[in-house]
């Protein structure tokens, strides 16, 4: 499980900034958190988190961090972007870090990349509330440190300059508290579109569980979605491609599943199936994405989710964060940016779960939470508070109508 987030000179992120997922005061909403109790001491950390912001405040890059970090260990780099509006961070490599658990064990991974050239790489063991090196890498020279000496003449060829000492090290069947290195990092998941949930993992479980089954029915029936059944079956699509300069036509095939909703004919006692496509654009997202939520919290996933909203009625994502925060003893998180003001409700979360983001005068990203407000209550409207700028976070607009007397664009030539 994630304890921190840490990045610096990467898209809007200037300066230093940390997304810290711990969490203060546990028997306040003892559901919206979980324990891990590493080998020091014990740590509470969130089950979710709701980051605001404005449009162009760019709280969407806690997404691309995330996806830079799993990207970078898997073996799927990304041609880094530092922040561009300094000339002196142009001049500086983008630096990420990460604190995360395996099951007791906690561990801080770091590196630094120049636009494509890996410049530094490190990886850390906590324990006792003692740092231990596991390995350490400037540009091509590692170090490796303890029990993972015997790999210092084994890697330092294989590992070139924009590939991950982690990735190589999996390569190798290198364990980490007796998992795959890569354990961790496969656990995480993000959602952006709907093309991501059309890649949602592990679909024909649906057909294999019939527990999974009736509570995806059951919550759909609960979301007044009129469905008796779900019918997923594997199947084989036929891609037409016309190709108009040569006046080719040409055909491939991809594999995919046809998924349909088993509806009952009004006062009759006949069924029919429908395609998934045949049903309202929130019905399918809803779909997609409570499966992926179900998944999470069972395999014990960490998910990131752009926007949550979209789409989906304010009683749903309620609905849905009640899941999230059922008294439940699996450890997951799940991290969603928003605009939904009726998420932003002290009743329903703990302060240090609602982030902010904010566009600073120098066009950079600058988080904090409202746990950094003292004054705040439970019983506080925050929404008020938000929207009359008390906490920031919201766009410093002009009123759109003044532009139609400013800029004439629309001037009756008869006046």
């Amino acid at each position: 499980m994630l304890k921190y987030i840490k990045v610096k000179n990467f898209l809007s992120f200037k300066d230093e900034t940390e997304i810290n997922f711990e969490s203060s005061n546990y028997w306040w909403k003892k559901d919206n958190v979980f324990d891990i109790i590493s080998s020091w001491k014990k740590n509470t950390i969130e089950k979710s988190m709701v980051i605001y912001g404005a449009n162009a405040s760019w709280k969407s890059n806690i997404l691309r961090i995330i996806i830079v970090i799993k990207n970078f260990v898997t073996w799927n780099p990304f041609f880094l972007t530092p922040f561009l509006l300094d000339e002196e961070s142009r001049k500086n490599p983008s630096f990420f870090e990460i604190n995360f658990f395996i099951d007791e064990k906690e561990y801080i991974y770091n590196f630094e990349q120049f636009w494509w050239i890996v410049v530094s790489e490190n990886l850390f063991e906590k324990k006792w509330n003692k740092t231990i090196t596991l390995f350490i890498r400037k540009k091509q020279i590692i170090k490796f440190e303890n029990d993972f000496k015997k790999f210092s003449n084994q890697l330092e060829d294989k590992v070139k300059e924009n590939i991950s000492v982690l990735w190589v090290l999996d390569q190798f069947n290198w364990k980490l508290n007796n998992k795959p290195v890569l354990y961790f990092f496969n656990k995480i998941n993000s959602l952006w579109s709907w093309f991501d949930w059309m890649k949602t993992v592990g679909l024909l479980k649906l057909n294999e569980s019939e527990e999974y089954k009736d509570f995806v029915i059951e919550f759909l029936r609960c979301a007044d979605i009129n469905i008796c059944d779900i019918k997923i079956e594997e199947t084989v699509w036929e891609i037409i491609d016309f190709n108009m300069n040569k006046k080719e036509v040409k055909f491939s095939q991809w594999n995919g599943l046809d998924i349909k909703f088993w509806h009952k004919i009004n006062w009759t006692d006949k069924i029919e199936y429908f395609p998934l496509w045949n049903e309202s654009q929130w019905t399918q997202k809803l779909f997609w994405i409570l499966w992926i939520m179900i998944i999470t919290i069972n395999e014990e996933w960490i998910l990131f989710f752009d926007e949550i909203e979209n789409n989906l009625h304010p009683h749903i994502i309620k609905n849905l964060f009640n899941l999230i925060h059922s008294d439940l003893w699996k450890k997951y998180q799940f991290i969603f940016t928003t605009h939904s003001l009726e998420l932003m409700n002290l009743k329903e979360f703990k302060k240090e779960q609602i982030w902010i983001t904010e566009k600073t005068e120098i066009s950079s990203t600058k988080f904090y939470t409202l746990y950094d407000f003292e004054d705040l209550r439970s019983e506080n409207d925050i929404q008020k508070l938000y929207n009359l700028w008390s906490l920031w976070g919201i766009p410093i607009t002009r009123d759109f109508t003044s532009l139609v007397k400013e800029m004439k664009l629309w001037e009756n030539p008869k006046n």
